[in-house]
This record gives C-alpha cells, structure tokens and sequence, in this order.
C-alpha cells in the first residue's frame, strides 16, 4: 500500500537515506570533474602562455582575389588579422569594403602544408560562408601565400577564384598582375589550376613585416 504522508521539503533534505543515495552521485561527479576541469585548465594555459613566434601566420595580412562588379571582371581587396585564440588556436578577422566583415578560424590540415581560413559574416541578417586555403610551400614565415577562395557572389551563385594573402598592400594592378600569375593554362579544361611557387618580387623578409 502506498503511503500518504506529506514529507516536507526540509524533512526530504535532511533525511540521511536521501544524503547517503545522492551522495555517492556527488561524489562520483566530483571525481570525474576534476581530472576534467584539471586537463582543460593545464590546456588554457598552455595556450595562454604560447608565442606568436610560434604561429607566423598571427600578423596583419592583405588578401586579393577576383570578382564581378557589373558584370565585369575586378579585384577584391580585404584586410586579414590573424591572432591567438582560446577555443581555436588561431582566430581571423576580416573586413572588406564598407560595412562587410567576417569572423572565424584557422585550421592548419596535419601532414600537409595547407591551411585554410573559414569565415562568416558577422552581420545576423546575412548568411554568408566563405573559405580561403592557402599553400605554405616555401618556408616557415613566407609573406605572400598562394590559394583560392571559394565563396558566393550576389546572386548567391557559388565562385571560386585564385587568391594572394600578402603581408604587404598591394596596389590593385599589382594585385591582379599577381592573381594572373598564379593561374596554371588547363588547355580549355573547365577547372582551376595554381602554381605553387610564390610570383618573384612580392616576398620579403619576416623582420620587414609589420
């Protein structure tokens, strides 16, 4: 038969059957919390004690790449700031033109020398994605980066077009120069082909670098 009597919140707390089953709960959780909380601390430490030594890519860098703009062929001129992360190792911003900006992360892809820049606009009411993969074939502080971008134009048509992260400003003829440099002939094939060498005179040493 089921028992009827009220048990007040207070008598329910105090009673001791109740603090010896809930207990060993507590006790369990606080056991496997700690080496938990341990592991993550030991871990935001190391990464708050890096050097940016250690990660040549955190620096200011200027990014160009190929769009349209009325229908015609043009160059697009964006500004990259790569810093030191928590979460990520390794965060990105970017700005471009007047009001776009976008935000994200670095990953570096194991045994491989690519890394890739993903990025999503900051503003709430625009949904928009966009990806930049780099190829560091030259050594470990290069100044100029050769890869594609891989984004949406403004009918929401997927692009993808050769792209140059420098870490000089280039002006815009410079910067198409460049971008045309980098594009391999495909005879007719309808894909896109870089080189991987970086385009001579647009490198400089990492002490020269802002």
């Amino acid at each position: 038969m089921l028992s009827t009597e009220v048990v007040t919140p207070m008598e329910w707390l105090t009673d001791p059957e109740h603090w010896a089953y809930w207990g060993g709960w507590v006790r369990g959780l606080v056991l496997l919390a700690v080496p938990l909380a341990g592991a993550l601390l030991l871990k935001l430490l190391a990464r708050l004690c890096r050097s940016k030594k250690q990660y040549p890519l955190v620096n200011d860098w200027w990014e160009y790449h190929f769009s349209k703009k009325d229908g015609e062929l043009c160059v697009l001129e964006s500004k990259i700031r790569i810093t030191l992360g928590i979460i990520n190792v390794l965060r990105v911003g970017i700005t471009q033109g007047a009001g776009l900006s976008y935000a994200g992360c670095v990953r570096v892809e194991k045994g491989t020398t690519q890394f890739l820049l993903q990025v999503r606009s900051k503003n709430p009411d625009v949904d928009e994605f966009a990806q930049y993969r780099y190829e560091n074939s030259i050594d470990s502080s290069p100044q100029l980066f050769i890869g594609i971008n891989t984004s949406y134009v403004h009918e929401r048509n997927a692009y993808a077009s050769s792209s140059i992260m420098s870490a000089i400003q280039l002006d815009l003829d410079t910067a198409e120069t460049k971008l045309k440099e980098t594009i391999l002939d495909t005879h007719g094939l309808p894909i896109l082909l870089l080189k991987k060498q970086l385009p001579a005179g647009t490198e400089r040493s990492a002490e020269a670098a802002p």
